[in-house]
């Protein structure tokens, strides 16, 4: 009997440690929730957010991994940017983000992944649902296409393509009459989303709410360049993805058609007509036809309305007190929103970019006077670079001999000009693909190979060089797997490289891009730098690295808000010139017997802090082109057609310009702070760890989970019981990818994936 009441008790024991076991590992596993957001209703919080999201904005329903196709097929509508529609979103963009705010929560009770949960979704809000030149109380919504066309109109049809892809989810989703008139009828309500687009830009106007012309230009170019089936003929619109969808498969019974009879296309016929005629010509008149215009607008008629810089550079100087027409006043401007006597805030809107663009730390005045110091202090270094290059004791000899040198074709690709047949708008056309830019841009495409080789080595020497920063392999592992090429950006109005990553399988490599019409390709004394910035340790490193190592495995809305803000400027902007200074021209020895390229890494570092000095100048103090062009000249000597592409680029995306300075000295500042904190114990490998696992998120959380961090290796974490997921302590709570077990959903998340990469622009410069 004692021995059955020692083997009972030791049963028990061991049950009770298990027991204490698997709740140890179920505090510890970062999918579940806490008892805190359960009992608070957090997540419920979050699901409202979706929620409105998708009924303010039905057009983006297709990007609902919870959402299956019958679900897309009724709530699918065309983007409609009333002036009603998007008063609406700005209000209850503010409103939800109020909300967020007064949850009643403990926050030091929140895993970190709820807290991080918490920051992100306030950043969505405050971006207005992450529409951020779609503002409707600073009027931007009027000004048209910027820049780099991020709008919802750049991508209206791929959106309608989208939905139709999910559609075919369904095991014929046109099945019978009622469904043929439906999709006749939503082809219509298309025309709406491209002829409200065309008011709002003559709305903007009257309004004085007008892009510079040099904006104007390089927007409709891009905008063109997206719809280029369009651009000649409204018939082209046949040729776009959404089109082939709808009309293929009628006749044969394949795709939306599947299981659609004979008999329904016959009764359509007898009401209607063919089924597939009337369908053919409702593209092209209803979509077709209002795209060619709103393209032609631009183009030729809108233009005029837009100012010199002479006159306006940027939002300090809207709304204008005029409208002006080939540069001259033609009449005055409301200066209101259209159809009120509420006057535009561009002040307020220029905030809210900077907010979006920098995590909201710094203010436009404190951004241009870290800009100023920060160009007088590298400018500095040049001086001396100079002198060491040139072996001139006299700085002022030095740096003209210096600049003599930097003139050398040697350190560019194309050593004579490129005939004007492969510069000219009708170049832009023909060369915007490898097999024609092979064809038609011979010359071009045989320096942009050279390029493109002395870019590839480069890639292989940073690989080498910096594998002391950063885990490898293990359970840290913050490097990617997934391979990077280098592809030529046929954008005509881009002058710089630029970065675009795959997906977490690495389904296609992702991409490096050089500028395909610069003037001169090179110079060859800067690819080190942009190197190290777009590629390795830069962008590539960071998003690449994020999405295969450390992208939330948790299937909740975590994995919603990640698919759909994935980019935080500061951070990711940050980062690369971070991957610049300190680690290319510090921390590496890569430069140390290369003077020219040391000149190009501290070059750009001036241009970086010139830039801080040319987005506040244009769109806070109302400084000319002119002024900003000359300071450009003075700090960089750069003479060429980069400075003028990139000044229209900082004119026609507010804020942007901001994001890579000001995030750069964030993270140096993290550094310095977790270095000062840890002492001996301080490991850069480790350091870049703890920063790159939790991006891409917002600032403000990242400096929290640093500060967490350090608490727990120091030990002095009373107030802080999330230390196991901080430090990854339990190595079996990150898994690569998604934890998706359902087989249509995986489907479907392939899918939106593929949209995902498709909406993208080259958002990493």
């Amino acid at each position: 009997m004692k021995d059955l009441y020692h083997n009972i008790l030791y049963i028990a024991i061991i049950v009770v440690v298990m027991l204490d076991l698997a709740c140890a590992r179920a505090s510890s596993n970062e999918c579940s929730l806490s008892s805190e957001a359960k009992n608070k209703h957090l997540f419920k919080q979050f699901r409202e957010i979706q929620t409105e999201y998708y009924t303010l904005q039905p057009y983006l329903i297709a990007s609902n991994l919870e959402y299956d196709g019958s679900h897309v097929k009724m709530q699918y509508a065309p983007y409609l940017p009333t002036p009603e529609n998007l008063e609406r979103i700005a209000n209850k963009s503010a409103h939800l983000l109020t909300k967020l705010e007064h949850w009643n929560g403990v926050r030091s009770e929140l895993k970190p992944r709820e807290e991080r949960l918490i920051h992100q979704f306030k950043y969505f809000l405050k971006s207005n649902f992450d529409s951020i030149y779609e503002g409707y109380y600073d009027g931007m919504w009027m000004l048209g296409p910027d820049y780099f066309c991020e709008q919802p109109i750049c991508y209206a049809l791929e959106y309608f393509h989208q939905a139709l892809q999910r559609m075919l989810e369904i095991d014929g989703s046109i099945l019978t009459l009622t469904d043929m008139r439906n999709m006749i009828s939503l082809v219509k309500e298309h025309r709406k989303t491209f002829e409200q687009y065309l008011k709002n830009m003559k709305n903007g106007v009257n309004s004085g709410m007008v892009w510079s012309e040099e904006v104007c230009k390089a927007s409709s170019k891009t905008f063109r360049k997206i719809y280029r089936d369009v651009r000649t003929k409204p018939e082209g619109i046949l040729k776009m993805k959404f089109a082939k969808v709808l009309m293929n498969g009628i006749r044969t019974q394949k795709g939306l058609y599947k299981k659609l009879g004979g008999p329904e296309l016959e009764q359509f016929r007898i009401d209607h007509g063919d089924y597939e005629t009337q369908l053919n010509k409702t593209i092209i008149e209803y979509i077709g036809k209002p795209v060619h215009d709103l393209i032609k607008y631009m183009k030729d008629e809108h233009i005029q309305h837009c100012p010199p810089s002479s006159i306006s550079s940027g939002l300090g100087s809207l709304p204008l007190k005029y409208v002006y027409k080939n540069g001259r006043k033609d009449g005055d401007a409301t200066q209101k929103l259209p159809g009120t006597k509420t006057p535009i805030n561009v002040t307020a809107g220029y905030k809210r970019l900077l907010a979006y663009y920098t995590s909201g730390n710094y203010t436009g005045d404190n951004a241009f006077e870290v800009g100023t110091k920060l160009a007088d202090s590298y400018y500095k270094e040049v001086e001396e670079l100079a002198m060491e290059i040139t072996d001139i004791d006299n700085k002022k000899e030095a740096i003209t001999e210096l600049k003599t040198r930097l003139k050398s074709k040697d350190f560019i690709f194309n050593k004579e000009p490129f005939p004007e047949s492969e510069s000219d708008d009708e170049a832009h056309e023909k060369c915007d693909s490898e097999e024609d830019a092979k064809l038609n841009c011979p010359k071009r495409w045989k320096a942009f190979e050279a390029w493109k080789n002395n870019n590839t080595e480069i890639l292989k020497e940073a690989s080498s060089s910096i594998k002391n920063l950063f885990y490898t392999e293990g359970a840290n592992k913050t490097t990617p797997d997934c391979k990077v090429q280098i592809v030529p950006d046929y954008d005509p109005t881009n002058g710089v490289p630029s970065y675009l990553e795959s997906d977490p399988d690495c389904d296609e490599p992702a991409e490096y891009f050089l500028p395909f019409f610069k003037n001169k390709m090179g110079p060859s004394f800067d690819d080190y730098n942009t190197n190290f910035h777009e590629a390795r340790p830069g962008h590539h490193l960071q998003i690449q690295g994020y999405l295969e190592n450390f992208m939330d495995e948790c299937e909740d809305i975590s994995m919603w808000i990640n698919n759909l803000v994935d980019y935080y400027p500061s951070f990711s902007e940050g980062w690369g010139l971070y991957s610049e200074n300190p680690i290319l021209l510090k921390d590496v020895n890569l430069l140390e017997d290369k003077l020219y390229p040391k000149y190009g890494a501290l070059k750009w570092q001036i241009w970086r802090a010139l830039r801080l000095v040319a987005d506040v100048g244009f769109h806070q103090r109302g400084i000319s082109r002119d002024e900003i062009l000359k300071k450009f000249q003075k700090y960089t000597w750069d003479t060429s057609d980069t400075v003028e592409k990139e000044l229209t680029r900082y004119q026609g995306t507010p804020g942007q310009a901001t994001s890579y300075t000001l995030g750069q000295q964030t993270i140096l500042k993290l550094r310095n702070y977790t270095r000062q904190q840890l002492g001996s114990k301080f490991d850069i490998r480790e350091f870049h760890y703890a920063l790159l696992s939790v991006g891409q998120a917002p600032f403000d959380y990242i400096k929290l989970h640093l500060e967490n961090y350090v608490k727990c290796k120091t030990g002095n974490h009373k107030d802080f019981k999330f230390c196991d997921l901080v430090l990854n302590s339990d190595s079996g709570s990150r898994k690569r990818g998604y934890m998706i077990n359902d087989p249509v959903k995986i489907k479907r998340q392939t899918l939106i994936k593929k949209f995902s990469r498709t909406t993208r622009k080259y958002k990493h410069l």
